[in-house]
C-alpha cells in the first residue's frame, strides 16, 4: 500500500473495516521484525504497539493514524475496502508558467 492510498482510504473507511484489517495482521504476520513502511528505523512490530494495540471501533482517531494504519498494514484489508483505491496512474501535469528572462 502506498502513502497516497493510503490517505484516500482514511479519509473514507470506518473503523470497522480497519479492526477487520488488524484482525487478518495478526493472522498472516509471522516475522515482526521487518523493516516499517511508515518509519524506516523501526520494526512493524513497535508500529503495531504504537497504533494498533488499542484500537477501537468506537474510537476518534485523526486521519494521520489511520493513514499510517493502511499505509503500514493495508494489504490485509478486505476486498470490499480495496476496491474504493484508485487505479494507480500518472498525474499530467499542467504546462509550467514560462517567460523568457528580461536582460538590460
Amino acid at each position: 500500500m502506498n502513502k497516497r492510498n493510503s490517505k484516500e482510504l482514511a479519509e473514507q473507511l470506518s473503523n470497522y473495516f480497519i479492526l477487520i484489517m488488524l484482525g487478518n495482521t495478526k493472522k498472516s504476520i509471522t516475522d515482526w521484525t521487518k523493516r516499517s513502511k511508515v518509519n524506516k528505523s523501526m520494526t512493524i512490530g513497535v508500529t503495531w504497539n504504537m497504533l494498533a494495540h488499542d484500537f477501537v471501533e468506537d474510537g476518534v482517531y485523526s486521519v494521520y493514524h489511520k493513514r499510517n494504519l493502511i499505509w503500514e498494514f493495508g494489504d490485509y484489508l478486505p476486498e470490499e475496502a480495496k476496491s474504493l483505491i484508485r487505479p494507480n496512474g500518472k498525474i499530467k501535469l499542467k504546462e509550467p508558467f514560462h517567460q523568457e528572462p528580461k536582460f538590460k
